[in-house]
């Protein structure tokens, strides 16, 4: 059915809210330093170490497009990790959406018919 992998979704929104092409929304769902920081340490989470990676390798992958929110907007007042980042095991195609104001949801073909 295909084979198995991990990915990001946010109890806040994150891939499901950039506008930009799919090549860098499969980046953002896939960054591994962020599900490893996640897998490793629940407790802490992504930290100010795993974003400044994502922002240097962003910009190294996509020079001249603008960092994805919530990077584009954490500092102290509006803290990264307010993201509240999760790792998902699917299998197979997938799609993750957010309906507003409210968690991602991920759709896998695994789980519903698809036509």
């Amino acid at each position: 059915m295909g084979k198995e992998r991990k990915v990001l979704w946010s109890k806040t929104g994150w891939a499901s809210w950039h506008n930009g092409p799919r090549e860098q929304k499969e980046f953002m769902l896939t960054y591994q330093p962020f599900i490893d920081a996640i897998e490793n340490d629940d407790s802490k989470g992504v930290g100010e170490k795993e974003k400044a990676m994502f922002i240097k390798d962003w910009q190294e992958r996509f020079p001249g497009w603008k960092l994805p929110y919530p990077i584009s907007v954490g500092d102290a007042s509006n803290p990264f990790n307010l993201c509240e980042f999760r790792v998902a095991t699917v299998k197979g195609r997938f799609r993750i959406q957010s309906h507003g104001i409210g968690p991602e949801e991920i759709y896998s073909e695994d789980h519903e018919e698809w036509f």
